[in-house]
């Protein structure tokens, strides 16, 4: 029974190799899968493959190109917003000049109408500056008038009384009884101030009356005046601050115009790369189980040629007895 050899190792570089441009070629199945070309009412969007070569290794590659078209429609018109806005660049270059100069000068309010004063309240009200004292110094001057006589003549005939009594001047008896004579006088011209102040009061507000309602159709006027020039100062700043600021929004509307919108396109489901073969898992479990089968019968030879020897001792051992 001849031996047998133990069985050939795989050609593991031949199986990479062989693994690898089914992963390569895989890989390109998938790129072209997903390389889909659409198109919709707004354009299209369409894929290119060229040849080219791979600048490190030299060898040919395949290079992918995308390419958007517009509806011929809307390519007309995003022609015209290039060339709109070229113009409108060239215009606000222009403008920037006029803006500069604008924007470089402080707000000057000269020459506008000046802000109307709010006229102030009434003032010195019952008083008219010494008007009323004056009613009253002489309400008390016509007052005592009548007053200065009669205490005069009451005075006489005081004296005249206590000394008629045998009451000496300056006595306790003479001091009491003027004393009480003087407070007497004193509540009579007070009670006549007090008619004075009473009595001056009541002509100054009736003349006060008069002048508020006087003064009170003066300060209407005024008042209307003084919101009529706020009026117009308010319009002025206005228009002041409006053509200041009417370069800047023609610049930005100028700038700014409108945009023609590029198509878009909806997604789709991307495919997947497929799995090479496991040319090298299935070469390598064959070679293991053909090892495995040959070892195992390399161990059985082992075993019955062993037994054969211990049979063959035994019979050469019986022989020489």
């Amino acid at each position: 029974m001849g031996k047998k050899s133990a069985p050939a190792a795989p050609d593991y570089t031949g199986l990479a190799e062989k693994q690898g441009q089914q992963q390569q070629d895989l890989l390109s199945q998938q790129t072209w899968a997903n390389r889909a070309n659409q198109y919709n009412p707004y354009g299209s969007q369409t894929w290119q493959a060229t040849q080219g070569t791979d600048p490190v290794t030299g060898k040919p590659i395949t290079q992918w190109g995308q390419t958007t078209t517009l509806d011929p429609r809307l390519q007309q018109a995003l022609n015209s917003q290039f060339g709109n806005q070229a113009t409108a660049g060239q215009i606000g270059t222009s403008m920037m000049g006029n803006l500069r100069s604008t924007l470089g000068s402080p707000v000057s309010t000269s020459g506008l109408n000046q802000w109307g004063a709010v006229p102030g309240a009434i003032t010195d009200p019952y008083g008219f500056g010494g008007t009323r004292q004056r009613t009253e110094d002489a309400f008390y001057k016509s007052a005592t008038s009548r007053l200065d006589p009669q205490w005069q003549q009451r005075q006489g005939d005081l004296e005249t009384q206590l000394a008629n009594q045998g009451i000496t001047r300056n006595s306790d008896a003479w001091e009491r009884e003027m004393g009480n004579f003087g407070r007497e006088r004193t509540d009579a011209y007070d009670t006549a101030m007090r008619g004075a102040i009473t009595g001056a009061g009541a002509e100054a507000r009736g003349d006060y009356a008069s002048q508020l309602a006087g003064e009170g159709q003066a300060f209407g006027q005024q008042f209307q005046g003084s919101q009529l020039a706020n009026t117009l100062r308010g319009l002025q700043l206005n228009e002041l601050f409006g053509l200041r600021n009417q370069g800047i929004n023609e610049y930005n509307s100028l700038m700014g115009g409108s945009q023609v919108q590029m198509p878009s396109f909806g997604d789709y489901t991307q495919a997947g790369m497929g799995q090479a073969t496991d040319y090298m898992g299935a070469a390598q479990q064959g070679y293991q189980g053909a090892l495995d089968s040959y070892n195992a019968r390399g161990a059985q030879r082992g075993q019955t040629l062993g037994t054969l020897g211990q049979l063959g001792g035994s019979a050469m051992m019986a022989v020489a007895f």
